[in-house]
């Protein structure tokens, strides 16, 4: 049976047919998070349908959006995992075609499309159709795709990150991310003055930290090529040696791994103080710290360098200006105080973050 022909519907109503039960509850979790995001009323469709691809436009997609009917189909062969990037692709058809956010030109846009359209190596080659209009269209749903903390991280890239999706991603934060995001685009909680350094005979490639519950120390374990490591506890004040403590801030880190997360964002795995795992998330009764990493975009290119993000109670999370961190990187709380820790070559610093 063909989802709605006719009437249009708001998104928390919109019929789905066909597909698997597993199919159809994502398309209900997903349209849940684009309307909250987008706001409320800004999109409505005849219909969603899982089906087979046979023939046409739809043989070689995984989704349409249809601008005429207002009807998005879905690839039954769709990977369950790839369901909610696919479908957020054709809602950004539907709220560019339904609003006409980008029938005129628009410089970001059309710059972009020049660049994928003559450079054969571009993710985006050849995947952005021939007309002007179209390929603003197409720009903007691969963009849009990444929901807020996808846009929001190519839109703050870091040294040696990408920089030409900043412009679009920043119109895409302003111009469709109106509603509650779960990722701002701006943080207001900046990062203070680094402390340190604890100073080791390696490179370091990985970093824990483990802050106490009563005073300013924090224990670090750091390891490096080979078999090398050390551990040790020093001052969050200045750096210098501190008598190892055993009330360390598990709570803490617990508290920051239960909360949610941005949609999208990689999974955190877990934590234990017996391993060298990085902590990558600690949360007080305030806010709480998470470092994302490994936050890939392959349709895109672009590979996001470690950043911190900071969460306020009912608040969306937001990026910390100007903490751009490496790979060897981790959070923690040390007596009531949430602080980031990163390694620069042999060298680890931390700072306070207010």
């Amino acid at each position: 049976m063909v989802a709605g022909c006719g009437e249009r519907h708001d998104l928390d109503d919109v019929p789905i047919a066909g597909g698997t039960d597993e199919q159809r509850d994502a398309i209900v979790e997903e349209i849940a998070f684009f309307e909250r995001w987008i706001g409320e009323g800004r999109v409505q469709l005849s219909g969603i349908e899982v089906t087979e691809r046979t023939g046409g436009r739809f043989e070689d997609h995984l989704g349409l959006y249809n601008r005429t009917t207002a009807r998005i189909v879905l690839a039954r062969d769709l990977d369950p995992n790839d369901l909610p990037s696919i479908l957020r692709h054709e809602l950004c058809h539907a709220l560019d075609a339904q609003e006409n956010l980008l029938a005129q030109p628009a410089p970001a846009f059309d710059a972009l499309a020049v660049r994928a359209g003559v450079d054969q190596h571009h993710p985006l080659h050849g995947r952005l159709g021939s007309a002007r209009r179209t390929q603003r269209a197409e720009v903007f749903a691969f963009v849009c795709q990444q929901a807020p903390l996808g846009t929001m991280l190519l839109s703050r890239p870091c040294p040696g990150d990408s920089v030409e999706y900043v412009e679009v991603a920043e119109w895409v934060a302003d111009e469709v991310w109106t509603g509650t995001p779960d990722v701002a685009q701006r943080a207001d909680r900046p990062s203070a003055s680094r402390v340190g350094p604890w100073t080791l005979p390696f490179v370091v490639s990985g970093l824990q930290a483990i802050g106490s519950v009563s005073s300013d120390a924090v224990r670090f374990f750091a390891t490096g090529q080979g078999s090398a490591s050390q551990k040790g506890a020093v001052s969050v004040v200045d750096g210098s040696a501190a008598p190892i403590f055993d009330d360390l801030t598990t709570g803490a880190i617990a508290a920051g791994y239960g909360l949610p997360q941005p949609r999208g964002a990689p999974d955190l795995g877990s934590f234990s103080v017996t391993s060298l795992e990085p902590i990558l998330a600690v949360s007080d009764s305030r806010a709480t710290l998470r470092i994302v990493s490994k936050f890939r975009q392959a349709n895109l290119g672009f590979m996001s360098a470690p950043q911190l993000l900071v969460g306020l109670l009912d608040e969306p999370w937001s990026v910390v200006e100007d903490r751009c961190i490496g790979d060897a990187a981790s959070v923690f709380l040390s007596n009531g105080q949430l602080h980031v820790a990163w390694a620069e070559g042999s060298d680890v610093w931390w700072s306070p973050v207010e």
